[in-house]
Parts: C-alpha cells; structure tokens; sequence
C-alpha cells in the first residue's frame, strides 16, 4: 500500500513536470529580448526561449534551432553548414485550431519550409493556425495564438511530439511515442 502511494505520487509528479500532451503557451516580447536584437531563439524539443548572446546568427546551445523574430513576424530554422549529415528540419502548416493542436492528423513525408514568414500574418493569428516542426532530434506543434508586429508579441502553443536522446553524439530511440500517424 505503501509503495502504491509513493508509485503514483511519483507518476503524478512525472507527468505535472512533463506536460507536453497539453501543450504549453509561450510569449515572445521585449522583457525575453536581449540589448542585441528583438528575437531569440528557441528549443523545439525543451520549450525553452534563449535571447540573443551575440550579433550573429549562431544560437548558444545546439537545443535551440528556431530563430523567432516578432517584428519580423518570422520562425525559422538556421541549418547547421558543418553537418556533415543533415537532417530535414522544417515546418509544415498542418492545421488549424486548438481542436486539431490536441489531436493532429500528421500525414507522412510533409514537404517542409525553412521559415514561416509568409504564412504568419497578424490576422491569421486569430485562425489558429498549427505548424508541425522538425528539428534534429525531435518534432513538436505550435500553434500561433496572437500576435502585434507592433509592439514585437507572439503568442503561441508548444506541444512535443517526439525526442531522440543524443549520448556521445549518437541517437538513441525516441523517449516519447513518434507523431501521429495519418489514419486512412
């Protein structure tokens, strides 16, 4: 009886820190931008936003892929020129909704865009619209929620999908369930 309670305080505990079936909402403006510039980069795989460091397009750690510039309004991937082996990493609009954010129908081999600059536009804000995201080691959704080009906001939802644990630069499997599947 013990040992049950510990086992689901611990399950609980586990799934309150986790949380990325939910999703997560994140806000982009000026109090997360550096004196550098107003964007910052952020992880598709933690959630994590990191302001600028450094006049130049290098984020600070290889977590963070995405470069999100409110004023611009852009998201965009920064490919990695030494890799010798890149990966395709990318978004794809997917959807629309918080209905279709919950529970996204994925199809397979999507053609992915480096940026997302001509599909996000202030008043499309208001449709919700959802992007799957590929990264090096993971995949997630956003959904753009609001936005004010004006005053340099974007609102969006987070979702993991999928994460690969990297060890001694070699992937592991995948440590949460790969993204939806299209069902026919």
């Amino acid at each position: 009886m013990k040992y049950d309670a510990i086992f689901f305080t611990l399950l609980s505990l586990a799934n309150l820190s986790y949380g990325a079936d939910e999703g997560r909402s994140i806000r982009v403006d000026e109090t997360k931008f550096s004196k550098i510039y107003p964007a910052v980069w952020f992880s598709p795989s933690t959630g994590e936003i990191a302001p600028l460091k450094e006049k130049s397009e290098v984020p600070p750690e290889d977590k963070f892929e995405i470069w999100i510039e409110p004023g611009d309004p852009e998201f965009g991937y920064n490919p990695d020129k030494k890799d010798k082996t890149p990966k395709p990493v990318g978004f794809a609009l997917v959807g629309k909704g918080p209905d279709f954010f919950k529970k996204p129908d994925i199809p397979d081999d999507l053609p992915l865009d480096l940026k997302i600059t001509h599909l996000v536009k202030e008043n499309q804000a208001q449709e919700q619209l959802v992007f799957y995201c590929r990264a090096k080691t993971s995949t997630c959704l956003i959904m753009i929620t609001s936005m004010d080009k004006k005053e340099s906001v974007i609102q969006f939802q987070w979702r993991l999908l999928s994460k690969e644990e990297t060890v001694s630069n070699k992937t592991s499997e995948p440590s949460v369930a790969p993204a939806p599947q299209v069902q026919r």
